[in-house]
C-alpha cells in the first residue's frame, strides 16, 4: 500500500482533480467532505466542508475600527453549520502597495490598479505611534495612475504612510500596511 497522502485544499483554487477523486478518497476518505473553494465554483458542505464568505470591507466601520481576521470568523461560525470552516474574502476595493521610493526632497508612493470609480486617501505622520492625518485624496481617473508624489520634504526624515480606498458612496477601506520611507 502505498504511503498516505495529506491532501488540503482549503484554499482558493483547491479542488481533487475529478480524474483522482477515487484514489483521494482511498488516501483520505475526508477528501470526499472538501468542497471546491474557487470563488465561482464554490459550494457548501455540512460536514467538514469549507464555505467562502465574501465580507464587506464595511464591517470594520460598523463594529468602530479595525477587527482581526478570527473576530470576524468567530461572528460568521455562528451562523455556518457545525464542522463548516469560513474562507473570508474581502469584498471591496482594498488597496495594496506596488511601491514606494524618494528622491531628493519628494516620495513617490504607487499602489496596484483596482476599480477606476474609486477614489484613494493617502495618510501620513512623521511617528508610527501618532495620529496620521489625511496628506491628499487621489482620483485615478483624473490623476491618471495610481501613484502620487509627495513633494516638499525634509532629506534624512522618515515620513510614514497608508493608503484606503473610497467607494463613490463615499465608504472608506480598511487602510493597507504602513509604509515609511527616509527622504534621500
Amino acid at each position: 500500500m502505498p504511503a498516505p497522502v495529506r491532501i488540503d485544499i482549503r484554499q482558493i483554487g483547491g479542488v481533487v482533480d475529478p480524474d483522482h477523486e477515487d484514489e483521494a478518497i482511498l488516501y483520505n476518505p475526508r477528501a470526499a467532505y472538501f468542497p471546491s473553494v474557487a470563488p465561482d465554483r464554490g459550494y457548501e458542505y455540512g460536514r467538514f466542508g469549507a464555505t467562502v464568505c465574501h465580507v464587506p470591507y464595511t464591517l470594520h466601520r460598523d463594529y468602530g475600527g479595525e477587527l482581526l481576521d478570527e473576530q470576524i470568523r468567530e461572528r460568521l461560525l455562528i451562523h455556518m453549520a457545525s464542522g463548516e470552516y469560513p474562507i473570508i474574502r474581502w469584498a471591496g476595493v482594498i488597496p495594496e502597495w506596488e511601491s514606494i521610493t524618494s528622491y531628493a526632497g519628494y516620495a513617490t508612493l504607487s499602489w496596484y490598479p483596482e476599480n477606476p470609480d474609486y477614489t484613494f486617501n493617502i495618510y501620513w505622520s512623521l511617528y508610527l505611534e501618532h495620529d496620521f492625518e489625511l496628506l491628499t485624496n487621489v482620483n485615478p481617473a483624473t490623476y491618471g495612475n495610481n501613484s502620487y508624489t509627495v513633494t516638499g520634504l525634509d532629506s534624512g526624515i522618515t515620513y510614514h504612510y497608508y493608503i484606503t480606498a473610497v467607494s463613490p458612496a463615499g465608504i472608506e477601506s480598511p487602510k493597507t500596511v504602513t509604509r515609511g520611507v527616509k527622504v534621500k
